[in-house]
């Protein structure tokens, strides 16, 4: 594990920690400083407020991701390129994958 820091909040890389997968619920934060919790769905139903679909730019760029990535997000073509950085990841169970 190695510590980073974005934005002033304290990041640490975990290479063995859990990846970000379908079910996950991850916290990241923004090039603007913005913090965001995403709860990753890949199904129609029960959806709340800070669901988001597997199959968006954002989630399938996350994907395999563990807390202490900075992840490149290209959203749409005419959009320029911005940049995530995973803070943590908890999965369903609580397990590790």
């Amino acid at each position: 594990m190695s510590q980073g820091s974005s934005r002033g909040v304290s990041v640490v890389k975990d290479d063995t920690g859990p990846r970000v997968q379908h079910g996950s619920r991850v916290r990241i934060q923004e090039a603007d400083g913005v913090e965001r919790v995403l709860l990753v769905r890949d199904d129609d139903e029960g959806w709340a407020v800070d669901s988001i679909h597997v199959d968006t730019p954002l989630m399938r760029a996350l994907l395999g991701h563990r807390a202490g990535d900075e992840v490149e997000v290209r959203l749409h073509e005419a959009v320029p390129v911005r940049k995530v950085t995973v803070l943590s990841i908890e999965n369903a169970g609580g397990g590790r994958p």
